[in-house]
């Protein structure tokens, strides 16, 4: 006959790593706007955020938020794929802070 087979038990050492890298993926995925405003602004030199009207800026500011959700997607999905599951937690969790950033951006200022 067959043993009966034993519960799975958590590993505590990949708890641990859970737990250490899950801010670390918060503040990557909060950092991402900023290097994905850096990006936009070195491809497009030319746009001057002093000369744009509070819509146009609002605008500005909802494609840059956009563009760095799309960056963390792929930072979520490579955590996941290297078997990362904290990071990517904490990638998802800052990409939701991101995500209420556009919704105030774009619906209530």
């Amino acid at each position: 006959m067959n043993k009966p087979q034993q519960p799975l038990r958590p590993n505590p050492k990949k708890a641990r790593r859970d737990r250490r890298e899950l801010p670390i993926g918060l503040i990557v995925a909060v950092l991402t706007p900023i290097f994905g405003s850096a990006i936009l602004l070195e491809l497009y030199p030319n746009i001057d955020l002093d000369e744009l009207d509070n819509y146009s800026l609002n605008t500005v500011i909802v494609r840059l938020l956009t563009f760095a959700v799309l960056i963390n997607a792929g930072l979520f999905f490579l955590a996941l794929r290297l078997n990362r599951e904290g990071l990517g937690r904490g990638v998802l969790m800052g990409t939701l802070i991101v995500a209420i950033a556009i919704i105030y951006f774009k619906f209530l200022a």
